[in-house]
């Protein structure tokens, strides 16, 4: 690969993993939600707040099972995982009114999403860039706290 490919690769998968942390981090509005799900569905404040709750465990102990993942198997199939279940989880959670249910959604589903995908995306995308790696992890790192934004 010749260097201008290569040069292209790096800021095409930079770019790649900015903006799937852009999504990744949709967590960060849940406060906005939870209040709606305690006037509109009738939650208890135990009830909007639990699966948050659950994603925070989850995602922490995925965000270190995700690096090993994608160390063991290949950061694309651990970003594809990741990706395939933040978007399950997003859509089966705007289907339901169960809170039950948005334990499994939003607590397993977004919670594996939450600790894979950034993980694993900026990991990546350092790679690229091995003489300015905390520039570029820096980077991504803005994707998710740039998702509460929108």
């Amino acid at each position: 690969m010749d260097y201008n490919s290569y040069k292209k690769s790096a800021w095409t998968t930079f770019i790649a993993c900015f903006l799937a942390n852009c999504v990744a981090g949709c967590h960060y509005c849940w406060s906005v939600l939870s209040k709606s799900m305690i006037t509109e569905y009738g939650f208890t404040a135990t009830q909007a707040t639990l699966p948050y709750t659950v994603f925070g465990i989850l995602s922490g102990f995925f965000c270190i099972l995700g690096g090993a993942i994608a160390e063991k198997l290949s950061p694309r199939i651990t970003v594809l995982t990741g990706g395939i279940c933040l978007g399950a989880g997003l859509f089966l959670t705007g289907l339901t009114t169960n809170p039950t249910v948005m334990l499994l959604t939003i607590g397993v589903l977004v919670g594996y999403a939450g600790g894979v995908l950034p993980n694993t995306d900026s990991m990546t995308a350092g790679k690229w860039f091995p003489h300015k790696k905390g520039m570029i992890t820096g980077g991504c790192a803005i994707g998710v706290g740039l998702a509460s934004v929108y």
